[in-house]
């Protein structure tokens, strides 16, 4: 049981000398976070390839940095009405992960949050979503950057621009229908 106020260490995450507290445990496969939980935690479950399915409950507003990163069988995330953030590199690496609908009250996806996801196919991005701060310059990858698979987007109703690097290197894209509503495309959004 993940305790609702759990935090984790100040560099948790950061990079592979400060992991997360259940870095690499395979055969974790199972879970669940206390009631009342409003963020997962940084690096909370870095590489833990056991984790197939993940529910995060209605209470969570932010999935913190590389808090699912390396999740190699994650096939199915469902995100919470509730989420607003995104961070950085939260769900990177995690290479089963086929599709993610990120609900509308979803407003910042930081960079590089399902990089190298290489099996993800569909995604739905939310009317007045962002990015985060640098996504699209040489250390700031776009959050879908290496997306080599993703085929299929969709946008939320009312979409009128496109963020910063949003698909940058993304280049498994074919075809993208634009919603009528779109009024700018912003800095390295398919570059």
């Amino acid at each position: 049981n993940i305790p609702k106020d759990m935090v984790a260490g100040e560099h948790c995450g950061a990079n592979y000398m400060y992991p997360g507290p259940f870095k690499n445990c395979e055969n974790l496969n199972d879970f669940t976070f206390a009631e009342g939980i409003t963020r997962i935690p940084n690096a909370l479950f870095i590489g833990c390839s056991g984790l197939e399915s993940i529910t995060i409950p209605d209470t969570v507003t932010a999935i913190r940095t590389n808090a699912f990163s390396d999740c190699l069988n994650l096939q199915s995330v469902t995100l919470p009405k509730s989420l607003t953030t995104i961070d950085g590199y939260a769900f990177s690496g995690s290479t089963a992960l086929r599709e993610i609908i990120l609900p509308d009250s979803v407003s910042v996806i930081g960079c590089g949050a399902f990089q190298g996801c290489t099996g993800l196919e569909r995604v739905h991005i939310p009317a007045g979503v962002r990015t985060g701060e640098y996504c699209g310059n040489n250390y700031y990858p776009g959050p879908f950057n290496g997306c080599s698979g993703l085929k299929e987007v969709t946008f939320g109703e009312g979409f009128t621009t496109m963020p910063d690097a949003l698909f940058w290197n993304a280049t498994g894209l074919e075809t993208i229908t634009l919603p009528d509503t779109l009024t700018n495309i912003s800095w390295k959004c398919f570059a």
